[in-house]
């Protein structure tokens, strides 16, 4: 049998090289964004005129892009606000949105929602209950 070594170290240098090439396409591993809330504070009413604060930090470990809030009527689901703030690509982002409260004609509970949405596309939220007031 006629063998030619340098043929053979080739074939397994190539082979070698295949099995060791890093994916490129693989996606990072998606962990949930990390949403805390500084405000509002619970057990607050909100009238009608009044200033509705909502602050906290947003994490992210594949880059945040956008961070959305929505203000709702708990029990129509109606939104009552809604904003939305680019982040950048940002690991942590601190959001602060600030809204007046209108419209109420009586007590109502509203929830406040934070979305993060990451680099990947993936969306993230937090919800919070408020109470609103005419």
């Amino acid at each position: 049998m006629n063998r030619i070594p340098g043929i053979t170290l080739i074939f397994c240098l190539i082979i070698f090289s295949i099995s060791c090439k890093k994916d490129n396409n693989t996606q990072p591993t998606d962990v949930p964004s990390i949403i805390n809330f500084t405000k509002p504070n619970a057990g607050i009413i909100y009238p009608n005129g009044t200033v509705l604060s909502i602050e906290g930090l947003m994490i992210d470990d594949n880059g945040l892009t956008t961070a959305t809030l929505e203000i709702r009527n708990k029990t129509t689901g109606a939104i009552l606000n809604q904003q939305t703030s680019t982040t950048g690509n940002v690991t942590a982002y601190n959001f602060t949105w600030n809204w007046t409260v209108t419209g109420m004609t009586a007590q109502i509970t509203g929830t406040v929602k934070v979305i993060a949405k990451d680099r990947l596309g993936n969306n993230f939220s937090k919800e919070i209950d408020v109470t609103l007031s005419n």
